[in-house]
């Protein structure tokens, strides 16, 4: 009899941590289950956060109020009607916020007469324009981008008589210059631009 009861004991055992093992093994599964779901939603908010990161638009952002004095003073003969030149480098200020490695280029487009400084007749004709084939370029990196371009710009006016003194120096704002940036994306192969305007400042010499 104590034969059977031994074997009867080990059997109730045995069947015991069959079930013990059976629920441990759900539980762990259970557990493995929502370990994996929450590490598939990190690892899809971390892709999600890297394409913020990564994958932005870029932005160009240029500084307000731009003023460019050009150095180069322009002469002009008073009781004459010609044309005088002031010329000179233009440094400008721009931000470039961009994901990805790239190149970012600045030109004219158009200038904006506004000073009475110049013959009313030829007022139309008063012209500030880039070198030819003047036009900066520059690499940017990923991230922010501090970058002050610099155009040569020679202007073309027509004083007013009336408005100048012989043998003097005269500066004075000439207009609006309108220019463009541009950043191509080497990444995407896709371009930003953004147009933004400096005043102009000219030196007239009188003799």
């Amino acid at each position: 009899m104590s034969g059977k009861s031994d074997s009867g004991r080990r059997d109730t055992t045995a069947i015991i941590i069959s079930i013990l093992s059976l629920i441990i093994s759900i539980v762990f599964s259970g557990y493995s289950l929502i370990i994996a779901n929450q590490a598939y939603d990190v690892a899809e908010k971390c892709f999600e956060l890297q394409n913020i990161v990564l994958n932005f638009t870029s932005t160009i952002v240029p500084s307000p109020n731009q003023r460019v004095f050009l150095d180069g003073v322009g002469y002009y003969s008073i009781g004459v009607q010609g044309s005088s030149n002031p010329y000179g480098y233009a440094n400008f200020s721009l931000t470039a916020i961009t994901p990805h490695y790239g190149n970012l280029s600045v030109e004219v487009e158009n200038f904006s007469a506004y000073t009475d400084m110049l013959d009313p007749e030829k007022v139309n004709l008063t012209n500030v324009s880039s070198y030819p084939y003047d036009k900066y370029e520059a690499f940017t990196v990923p991230g922010l981008n501090q970058l002050t371009p610099s155009l040569y710009l020679s202007a073309t006016l027509y004083p007013n008589p009336e408005k100048f003194r012989a043998n003097s120096n005269s500066t004075f704002p000439l207009g609006v210059l309108f220019l463009k940036a541009e950043l191509f994306d080497l990444h995407t192969q896709l371009s930003t631009s953004k147009e933004f305007s400096a005043i102009i400042f000219v030196t007239i010499k009188t003799f």
